[in-house]
């Protein structure tokens, strides 16, 4: 917030235009090459895996994700966490 005040609202405004404006622009690049590279023969129904390989794989993914996001990180030091770290 102070950086704000410093160089005033309506500059920073301005760079953050400037940022999503780069940014878009990178993305019509990838957009552009990936149009222009497209095989759409592997967008065929024919060549998709099995339902129940598609609903593993989402299954799969899902609880990884969710084990990797809920799991309780490690206290750092057992002193500076004593009661979780008896009997170490």
């Amino acid at each position: 917030m102070v950086g704000v005040n410093l160089v005033g609202a309506k500059f920073v405004a301005n760079a953050q235009s400037l940022i999503v404006a780069c940014v878009l622009a990178v993305f019509a690049v990838f957009v552009v090459v990936t149009i222009v590279n497209i095989n759409p023969d592997l967008l065929a129904f024919s060549s998709y895996p099995s339902l129940s390989k598609i609903v593993a794989s989402v299954a799969l993914t899902f609880f990884a994700y969710l084990a990797s996001t809920s799991s309780p990180s490690p206290p750092a030091t057992c002193a500076s966490h004593p009661t979780t770290c008896r009997g170490r």
